[in-house]
This record gives structure tokens, C-alpha cells and sequence, in this order.
């Protein structure tokens, strides 16, 4: 049902008939492991997503799709608050910005919403109907003290300064039942970052060195002995090149 939401939604770039929203195999692969397992009573087994893709491969498209699914969309919930978080109020705007063209292009999505994107103001989508709300928040990390997250995208980690924000917003989502959290982001340097933190973790899931069927790493990433001039390791790091 989730691939089905996304690929009804339009795309003000799209190059599909209607402008539909393209979700490439590589992507609807990721959506189907996120939100395919589930628990005998109806629950989704993941809970937590380290997404680790290069630039240049839709990660802002996709991450706004999911947004919009848990707004508007079958994994929506009543009064529910989903979260757009990034270090920075520019950045936090870009996929804020993303959602808001997505549902601009559905005359449909246009009635059953409110926008709030005035300059200089905070940023909300809500659905009318069951007053969920889509939110834009940077790294005031106060500001996130209080919320109850359903969903929350965490927005290119590898940026982010100080642990504030990332604490609220995780001992939020703690105190909603199947609560999703999905760090989508580029790769970054350090090895003492909240980032680098996240991707050890991330890693060693995805090695059997950790077991946590809830936590789902997802990593295109070239391996430090590989050779950046082998066009091969280009498209194997890079699951967008193949589609332009």
C-alpha cells in the first residue's frame, strides 16, 4: 500500500506521463523493506532507518514521498506529528519545500491541506481532515522538546552539530508506539560525530555483528580498498546513475 501511495503522487520534475512520482526499482526495494515486515498484530518491525547514499541519487525526492505517506497518506495517524528535522533552518526547508511541490500538484492534495510556507516563518503541512501535521525544525534542539514524533526524517547527519535536537527527537518518537525515524543522508567526515556514530552502528547491523530487526541499514557506499576510477564501483555506490 505504501508503493502504491507514492506512485500516485505527482512530481513537478517527473518525466512520467501525468508527472507521476518515479519510483525507481532501487527505491521501491528500500520502501517494501521498510514497510513490508511486520508484526503478527500489525505493527511495522522497523522502527529505525540509516539510509547512506551518494549526492545526486533523489535522496530529497524520496525522503519527502515517505513524509508525505505518514501525512496524508495509508500510514498516517490521527493528530499524528512527522517530523522534517536538519541542522539548519535552509536545510530543513529544502525537503520541507520538497512535500509542499508534491502536493501543489494534486489539485486534490491542494484541497485537503494547508500550507504554511510563508517567508521567514515556520514551516507546516497539515491534513485538514485528521489534523496531522508536517513539520520543519532545525537544530534548536528546545524547540523539539515536547513533540511526539510518528514519523521523523533526520536530514544529512553527517552536519550536524551538537546532540540536542537528535535527543529530543528521539526520546520523543520513544513514546509513541510504532513510531518511525529514517536518517537519510550523504556521507560525511570525523570519526568522533554523531554521524560516525550512527554509521558504525549501522554497520555492524548490516555485518550480523549486531542482531536489531528493528533497525534497518540500507548503505551505498564504496569500501576504502575499492578504486574510485572503476566505472563499475560508480553505478554499484550510485543505484541512480542507471536512471540518469
Amino acid at each position: 500500500r505504501a508503493v502504491r501511495f507514492l506512485k500516485r503522487l505527482r512530481h513537478p520534475n517527473s518525466t512520467a506521463p501525468k508527472r507521476a512520482f518515479q519510483l525507481h526499482p532501487f527505491q521501491e526495494r528500500i520502501v517494501r523493506r521498510i514497510y513490508g515486515p511486520r508484526h503478527e498484530d500489525g505493527r511495522r518491525i522497523v522502527q529505525n532507518v540509516f539510509l547512506l547514499v551518494p549526492r545526486g541519487n533523489r535522496k530529497t525526492s524520496l525522503a519527502a514521498a515517505l513524509a508525505l505517506l505518514h501525512t496524508i497518506g495509508p500510514e498516517r495517524v490521527p493528530a499524528g506529528q512527522v517530523i522534517f528535522a536538519a541542522a539548519d533552518r535552509e536545510q530543513a526547508g529544502i525537503g520541507f519545500r520538497e512535500a509542499a511541490n508534491i502536493i501543489r500538484e494534486d489539485k486534490r492534495l491542494e484541497a485537503a491541506t494547508r500550507i504554511y510556507d510563508a517567508f521567514n516563518s515556520a514551516k507546516q503541512i497539515t491534513f485538514n481532515a485528521e489534523k496531522v501535521t508536517l513539520k520543519a525544525i532545525s537544530s534548536d534542539g528546545g524547540a523539539a522538546h515536547g513533540m511526539t514524533p510518528t514519523f521523523t526524517l533526520i536530514d544529512e547527519i553527517h552536519i550536524w552539530k551538537g546532540r540536542d535536537l537528535w535527543e529530543a527527537l528521539r526520546s520523543g518518537a520513544a513514546k509513541v508506539d510504532d513510531s518511525l525515524t529514517v536518517i537519510a543522508t550523504t556521507a560525511g567526515r570525523g570519526s568522533e560525530t554523531l554521524a560516525a556514530e550512527q554509521f558504525a552502528y549501522a554497520t555492524a547491523v548490516a555485518k550480523g555483528e549486531i542482531e536489531n530487526p528493528a533497525y534497518l541499514p540500507i548503505l551505498f557506499a564504496a569500501d576504502p580498498e575499492d578504486d574510485w576510477h572503476d566505472e563499475t564501483m560508480w553505478h554499484r555506490v550510485n543505484p541512480g546513475l542507471e536512471h540518469g
